[in-house]
């Protein structure tokens, strides 16, 4: 939850100021938009002790423009994987597996540059094991995230953007073969890519 809460005040202030800035916007162009995205993002485990794992995606995401302030859209990110040593020396992977979200990306409106935020839900199909000095067993479960980001969009040529974002998420993971109890999973991601809009 400590890295959603310090985006909060941000997404709720750029959400304000899309709805605001909306009004006089430069154009009604409604539609479709498909992009690609390479991210970063960091993942923590926290147990009262924590483990962070770095790790890298391509992301898709489709699209649809509803309003002059406001989209919608859906994503589906590749998997990733790293290492990390707990409190005890010994070491342990995550693997983010594949991800799937869907999410309200409100926005301003000018011709060349807009920033916008972005609130949803992604399920991170999630496995975490003991790898050294031993091999353990896999844990797995499907972690539901509530996601927010602030990003900005740029105009390259004709319909083509880019995009850059910054995202938080937060939720509970449940790997009943390590942990007596659900653990808090949270974590920050950076990304930068690609948007063609139809």
């Amino acid at each position: 939850m400590r890295a959603i809460s310090r985006f909060v005040p941000i997404a709720s202030v750029l959400f304000a100021g899309a709805l605001a800035l909306s009004f006089p916007a430069q154009a009604d162009d409604r539609g479709w938009y498909l992009g690609a995205d390479a991210v970063q993002l960091t993942t923590t485990i926290d147990y009262g002790f924590s483990e962070s794992y770095t790790t890298t995606h391509a992301r898709f995401k489709a699209g649809y423009r509803i309003l002059d302030f406001l989209s919608v859209e859906g994503r589906i990110m590749s998997s990733g994987n790293d290492t990390d040593i707990d409190v005890f020396g010994d070491q342990y992977r995550f693997d983010t597996g594949n991800m799937f979200g869907f999410y309200a990306r409100p926005h301003t409106n000018f011709r060349d540059a807009n920033v916008y935020g972005l609130i949803g839900l992604t399920a991170m199909n999630t496995k975490y094991r003991w790898v050294a000095p031993f091999s353990g067993p896999t844990d797995d479960n499907v972690v539901v995230v509530v996601t927010i980001g602030v990003g900005g969009t740029f105009r390259i040529a004709g319909n083509l953007f880019l995009d850059v974002e910054a995202q938080a998420y937060s939720g509970t993971a449940d790997y009943e073969l390590y942990f007596a109890d659900y653990v808090d999973l949270y974590g920050a991601g950076l990304s930068a890519g690609l948007r063609y809009r139809f």
